[in-house]
């Protein structure tokens, strides 16, 4: 990247104690330290903040001196795991760097003069750098050191197990022999479920996702662990609203990458990332980002990319280990998920994978049309749920070098409720770019749905439409009358095997094609069950998940159809 500064002057012009917080960023913009470029990138800001501080445009101070007590704090901690147990909490250069930055800026006038500037923190890292142990250290410093009357301290997770990892790093630091002057000193004591501190009437305590405690918070810090594990925002809204009550109140996302591209978390972490590469007149001020990892491209196993995801690879990574588990993720494609996500913070999408994004992106079709000339037009329809997703899809046919290609275009419905009740965070967006239609009501209208896919047979003479019975007799019945050939396949592993195995080869092949991000979605979201007879079929993750799968299904259900009956060469419907 290009600098429109000479930063090097810049640091060299610091005072020494400024400089110390500087020295991560100024040694990755030297290129001294590997990392990507979203990290580079947030390195210059920090140092374009600091040439910008104190005027008009950008009304705040930087002071490293908060920082400073922070990274000392520190120093008096002790560890309590691994091979490091019981020894001083001593932070890398690129923690010093986080935390001076969160701890030093502050608004220089107005009436927040003096209050912190950041009320946001996002850290994206890899497991294993420490994130959740450094956040307990800053939980107890929030509840004790930082000057704020009756501090409220959270830690939030999306059960309760994982929102106490923070909680009981923390209390561990004050149940420690070693600690127990410091911790009289600092008037904190640790009770079951929450820890008191008797001199500023302080409190923190560790929340659930489920937890019916939430509302009527006045929250000082909020730590909201694992954010990729939540599957929509109402956990970190609640949280916000109690965090709006005070001056220099921070919410605070630490997080490795995930496996859902609809979540929140991975919606967040774009935003995220938006606000750091954008221009500084439209950048957030309040937001502090730090996102690690793998960039695309980079070779998963080389040890190059492993130092971007992990910025204590010299300090707290087992080498040994993680070597191992890329080794095993290079010859087991089952492995490979859990080292994109955890081991190089990748967002990888599709956790136990049946079709690859890799192998469904390649088949990617912008110039495919509907109206084309096809051999054979079969349609799938899934009608389970009416009161979320359900579609039709039309998979019309090719000859293409003597192979059968499958040309897919879904047309999927939800009802209004479901976009205004954040059902998934996407559906507005994908309304907006029409591959998703919306009908008013709290659930789909059958009647307004039967019509448009009778209107569909017609206009592109679809042959025959094939689906799930289940819930869908109006809907047979309602094709039927209009003199259209309408089939229920069962859900079978015997009725649907030939037709998976079809449509997996066919991807492998590049022999599907397709353009609607909801039927991808729905590709990624699908598992592959096998029964005891090694007959299998696409399903959901479980049958209460929200990840759909209604366009790969009824796309199934049409393939399926159209082997029984010869791709309607014959007049004979098996089923």
């Amino acid at each position: 990247m290009t600098y429109e500064f000479d930063f090097k002057e810049l640091y060299e012009g610091m005072d020494e104690l400024t400089k110390s917080s500087y020295r991560y960023p100024y040694d990755v913009l030297c290129g001294n330290i590997i990392t990507n470029k979203i990290v580079k990138k947030s390195c210059y800001n920090a140092f374009e903040d600091f040439i910008r501080q104190n005027t008009p445009d950008f009304p705040f101070y930087y002071e490293p001196e908060t920082g400073e007590r922070f990274r000392k704090f520190c120093l008096v901690m002790y560890h309590y795991k691994g091979p490091v147990a019981g020894q001083p909490v001593v932070l890398d250069d690129w923690q010093v760097f986080l935390m001076s930055q969160f701890l030093g800026w502050h608004y220089a006038e107005g009436e927040n003069k003096g209050y912190r500037r950041f009320r946001e923190i996002y850290l994206s890292v890899a497991r294993g750098n420490g994130k959740s142990f450094m956040m307990s250290i800053l939980a107890l410093w929030g509840m004790c050191c930082d000057g704020e009357g009756g501090p409220e301290v959270y830690s939030a997770a999306t059960d309760r197990t994982q929102a106490e990892i923070v909680f009981g790093g923390t209390k561990a630091q004050i149940t420690n022999p070693k600690q127990h002057k410091l911790m009289k000193y600092l008037g904190v004591r640790a009770l079951d479920k929450k820890i008191l501190c008797t001199k500023n009437n302080g409190l923190y305590r560790a929340l659930s996702r489920d937890s019916q405690r939430m509302d009527g918070l006045n929250i000082h810090f909020a730590i909201v662990d694992e954010l990729h594990a939540h599957p929509n925002r109402s956990t970190w809204d609640v949280l916000r609203s109690g965090a709006n009550k005070r001056k220099q109140s921070a919410m605070i996302a630490i997080t490795t990458a995930g496996y859902d591209l609809t979540s929140f978390g991975f919606i967040k972490d774009e935003s995220i990332r938006m606000n750091i590469e954008c221009h500084p007149a439209i950048r957030n001020p309040n937001i502090l980002g730090l996102i690690y990892g793998a960039e695309e491209n980079d070779d998963p196993y080389d040890e190059t990319t492993s130092k971007k995801a992990n910025p204590c690879w010299n300090s707290a990574i087992d080498k040994v280990s993680f070597k191992s588990k890329a080794y095993d993720a290079r010859r087991i494609p089952t492995d490979r998920p859990e080292f994109f996500t955890k081991m190089l913070n990748i967002w990888f999408n599709n956790a136990e994978g049946w079709i690859t994004s890799e192998d469904l992106n390649k088949c990617y079709d912008k110039d495919m049309f509907e109206g084309d000339k096809y051999e054979c037009r079969i349609s799938g329809f899934d009608l389970a749920y009416v009161n979320d997703l359900c579609c039709y899809v039309n998979v019309f046919t090719k000859t293409i070098d003597n192979k059968r290609h499958y040309y897919i275009f879904p047309h999927a419905y939800v009802p209004s409720r479901a976009i205004t009740n954040n059902v998934n965070l996407k559906y507005q967006e994908w309304v907006d770019e029409k591959q998703l239609n919306v009908i008013e009501g709290e659930a789909i209208d059958t009647d307004r749905f039967n019509q448009d896919l009778i209107n569909n047979m017609k206009k592109y003479d679809v042959k025959a439409m094939a689906g799930d019975a289940w819930q869908a007799t109006p809907t047979l019945q309602a094709i039927q009358k209009a003199g259209k050939k309408a089939v229920a396949v069962p859900q079978t592993t015997k009725a649907l095997t030939q037709a998976t195995s079809e449509f997996s080869v066919a991807v492998m092949e590049q022999r599907v094609h397709w353009n609607n991000k909801v039927f991808h979605w729905n590709c990624m979201n699908a598992r592959l069950y096998i029964d005891a007879n090694d007959l299998f079929k696409p399903v959901k993750e479980h049958k209460d998940s929200k990840k759909k799968i209604d366009t790969v299904a009824a796309t199934i259900n049409a393939i399926a159809y159209g082997i029984e009956n010869n791709w309607a060469k014959s007049s004979i419907a098996i089923y």
